[in-house]
């Protein structure tokens, strides 16, 4: 999910969906099945079909495969080749998972959790909105968790669908503020300068800045509330919640956060020097221009002078 996790503090469980998996593994799937949930993943990544090593590669891995020779500009894409069938963008490869595989593999009588990460909660939207898939899977689904989100309620069309997002979805969106702080209604806040216009509630990540690292940091928070709905049963409906608005500065906060007491009080000795690194030469010539400008200015007192 995060290669940024993967790679650094946490590691591959944590910013993988290894750690996803080991904390749904801990709910039930409903109030009369104490079971674990079943899981399907949905990579969006990986739909470039690479024939020699018969295996899917995600675009830069794509554009690292064995050429002929160093000189070569690299494989052209094929669609016969390289794409896969009802998988050939990310938008289809959505719509191949929630239209041909969960018919496939989940019983029918199962209920459906919902979870989207940036742009595949985008096209998950966008693919429950078209009325065939939405009469088909509609009645089945529990919830739908939207994480970093930018499909407005405004782009959207079937109606069953809209109605639907008030009642069991959510998203969360990038945010300082605490995990689950409530920042819009359905309709969205117009206090705020985030993107809350998703058609259900919207609440806090406590992820600031990259929607990848939603799901890692405040999974537990996000999978309590499916949790919450599939111990509820078909009844449950999102209670109504009062948008927390953002903190505005008054005019004598901004005109304290213009000035740092506390940068005013250090010694001259402690505070870094600030210079521009240029060469001798010109270091030199700026010598000579100064010492120029200094003559000017010499001259012109110098004739003030003679006419007083």
């Amino acid at each position: 999910m995060a290669l940024r996790v993967v790679n650094g503090p946490g590691g591959i469980n944590k910013g993988s969906m290894v750690s996803v998996v080991q904390e749904l593994s801990r709910q039930t799937s409903s109030s009369t099945d104490p079971s674990a949930p079943g899981i399907i993943l949905a990579n969006t990544g990986e739909l470039w079909w690479w024939p020699e090593g018969k295996k899917a590669l995600s675009p830069t891995p794509a554009l690292a495969v064995p050429q002929k020779s160093m000189v070569h500009h690299g494989r052209v894409f094929n669609p016969k080749l390289h794409s896969i069938s009802k998988n050939e963008s990310p938008e289809a490869h959505i719509q191949y998972v929630l239209n041909d595989v969960l018919l496939e593999l989940v019983p029918p009588t199962a209920r459906i959790d919902i979870v989207g990460i940036g742009l595949g909660a985008d096209h998950a939207t966008k693919t429950l909105d078209r009325p065939d898939t939405w009469t088909v899977l509609g009645h089945r689904i529990n919830t739908l968790s939207l994480l970093g989100s930018t499909t407005s309620i405004d782009e959207l069309s079937h109606e069953p669908f809209k109605e639907f997002l008030p009642r069991r979805a959510r998203a969360y969106i990038t945010d300082e503020a605490p995990v689950l702080t409530p920042l819009a209604q359905p309709g969205g806040n117009p206090n705020t300068a985030s993107f809350t216009q998703q058609g259900c509630t919207v609440y806090s990540s406590s992820e600031a800045y990259y929607v990848d690292c939603i799901l890692i940091n405040s999974r537990a928070p996000i999978f309590d509330w499916i949790q919450e709905v599939a111990l509820a049963g078909h009844d449950y409906h999102h209670p109504a919640v009062a948008a927390v608005d953002p903190h505005v500065p008054t005019d004598e906060e901004w005109a304290a956060g213009g000035f740092d007491e506390a940068w005013k009080n250090l010694p001259e000795f402690v505070k870094p020097s600030l210079g521009y690194a240029i060469s001798s030469e010109a270091h030199e010539h700026c010598n000579v221009l100064w010492g120029v400008q200094e003559f000017a200015e010499s001259q012109i007192m110098k004739q003030s002078e003679e006419h007083d």
